[in-house]
């Protein structure tokens, strides 16, 4: 029983997707489809079932998950790029966000992700 119980634990720990750093050049926004240029204003979503979709604008993402039937938008996981550290995927819901005519964004939508208010404000004060 005491294994039985170990060997389903690690099974469902190992089947959880986490998200992956965006690779600028390598991978492309699904909805768009243009190559990833600049990470620091990417996206993804981690479907229920663990498939992950690649976005190059926050905006991008947004606007597939109101359009596309691949996800459950409840169950799906979003997540953001942290502006400062573009390794650093944050969960949608936690980011602060900052739209701004002097951000430079993929598909000119002006969103930006940050981990605290304090660091949004840095890239204003620019």
């Amino acid at each position: 029983m005491r294994w039985t119980f170990i060997f389903i634990s690690l099974l469902i720990v190992s089947c959880t997707t986490k998200p992956e750093p965006l690779v600028a050049g390598k991978d492309a926004c699904v909805h768009c489809k243009m190559p990833i240029a600049d990470t620091r204003f990417g996206a993804e979503i981690i479907s229920n079932k663990g498939r992950i979709y690649k976005f190059d604008d926050i905006n991008c993402m947004l606007q597939w998950s109101r359009q596309s039937s691949n996800v459950d938008a409840g169950s799906a996981k979003l997540y953001v790029v942290n502006y400062f550290d573009q390794i650093d995927l944050m969960n949608a819901a936690d980011a602060v966000y900052l739209k701004s005519d002097n951000l430079r964004t993929p598909m000119n939508s002006g969103f930006a992700a940050f981990a605290t208010k304090r660091r949004s404000r840095k890239t204003i004060e620019r």
